[in-house]
């Protein structure tokens, strides 16, 4: 008989199974660091990109299969961070915290040798990843930094998501499954597809399991010192966001930006906080745009995406060459310093 990967945990008090995830990728296993046991899946492949889903709460899962996208150019490595999922969850609440995160996202990269890496963070994931590229430097080599709320404090978000109609019908919701089709609405600007559907409420429902629960408490809050930690972030980086995204606002992300040297920030129009979901074939072409320049030699300070444009901060459309006979403009706006 054979043996299926997952644990056990409680939902409400109910004692359930919760299986490995089972989405088709080349391999999965765990990683030991730092103490813990760490939960990966690789697929594709090429240079390196480091994946850290949002939350905290949600895991590696809700990254499936948008990212997707990116696997014929590029190894993906996903992990969930301790607490979550398939990973390991530590009793002692000092093991908790976003230096942690940053500590064990660098125990991946050295552990699997992932040499000249990118890294990109979903929503939360983009504070630990530019936390990562600001402690560690010499391990990120460029960052994308998609659907975080770059500049803006815990209570500015919560303010905006209280006039959001999607979130005040989320909230409202009077059955699991009415809240279910919200949370969607809310994170989607579109339907997304079976398969993307099927692995967000899987992620979503983790809220309420108890291992979930108990490291959330264990968390706390976690304050960003915007300024200080941007001014310690030197690699090239690449921020996106969905102009419908209502966690994310495109002024403040925008102007906190301005003053690094080797920065750009993209707006996808008609996209809401999964910018890889509802938009992949421009978020392909963006993201890969990006990290085939700078996988190459180039001045410091030249702006790989918009060489051709003027820096200038009013919004310019992005011209991307995809093949030697097949170019076209793609419906984005670029800001750049």
């Amino acid at each position: 008989m054979s043996h299926q990967q997952g644990f056990w945990d409680e939902i409400d008090g109910c004692r359930t199974f919760f299986p490995a995830c089972g989405y088709a990728v080349s391999t999965r296993k765990f990683l030991s660091v730092n103490g813990v046991r760490l939960w990966l899946e690789e697929e594709g492949r090429g240079p390196p990109i480091l994946l850290i889903h949002g939350g905290p709460g949600v895991d590696h899962r809700s990254l499936h299969p948008g990212l997707s996208v990116l696997a014929p150019d590029y190894r993906l490595v996903y992990f969930d961070l301790r607490g979550h999922y398939m990973s390991s969850a530590p009793r002692d609440r000092s093991c908790y915290g976003l230096e942690v995160d940053v500590d064990d996202a660098a125990a991946v990269i050295r552990e699997l040798s992932l040499r000249d890496a990118c890294v990109l963070g979903h929503s939360f994931g983009g504070i630990v990843a530019l936390s990562l590229a600001a402690r560690y430097p010499q391990l990120v080599k460029r960052a994308v930094i998609t659907s975080c709320p770059v500049g803006e404090t815990d209570e500015e978000v919560e303010s905006r998501l209280s006039a959001d109609p999607q979130s005040v019908a989320t909230n409202r919701a009077r059955s699991e499954e009415e809240r279910e089709e919200r949370y969607l609405e809310f994170y989607y600007f579109r339907p997304p597809d079976p398969l993307t559907r099927e692995f967000a409420i899987l992620s979503r429902r983790c809220y309420a399991m108890r291992k979930n629960k108990r490291m959330l408490a264990d968390r706390g809050a976690t304050d960003v010192d915007w300024k200080g930690l941007l001014s310690e972030v030197t690699c090239p980086t690449l921020f996106l966001y969905g102009r419908e995204d209502p966690i994310v606002s495109g002024r403040s992300l925008r102007e906190v930006t301005r003053p690094l040297p080797d920065s750009m920030v993209v707006e996808f129009r008609n996209s809401r906080h999964e910018i890889f979901s509802d938009r992949p074939r421009e978020f392909h072409a963006v993201v890969h745009r990006f990290l085939s320049e700078t996988f190459s030699k180039r001045p410091r300070g030249v702006c790989p995406l918009f060489r051709d444009f003027s820096f200038q901060s009013t919004p310019r459309r992005i011209h991307v060459q995809e093949a030697p006979d097949h170019e076209e403009w793609i419906d984005v706006a670029a800001f750049v310093p």
